[in-house]
């Protein structure tokens, strides 16, 4: 779940999806960098895959802590 800090934090049974400060460990990021045609890619292939400056963008975010204000919940 990416929905709030605590559970991008928390991450699943791989680990936390989110590692502030560093963008190379945090899958948040570095499925959104796979080639279209892996698995694990972000987001699915039924979506178009990010544009390198979205990608870059994230990047530059979870280099500089990934501020995220407590208590907001992100929605759709």
């Amino acid at each position: 779940r990416l929905d709030t800090l605590k559970f991008a934090l928390a991450g699943g049974e791989n680990g936390a999806a989110l590692v502030p400060g560093k963008p190379e460990e945090s899958p948040l990021y570095t499925s959104t960098v796979l080639l279209s045609t892996d698995d694990d890619v972000m987001p699915p292939s039924k979506e178009p895959v990010l544009a390198d400056s979205q990608t870059e963008r994230l990047k530059a975010w979870i280099t500089a802590g990934a501020k995220w204000p407590e208590g907001v919940e992100l929605g759709q």
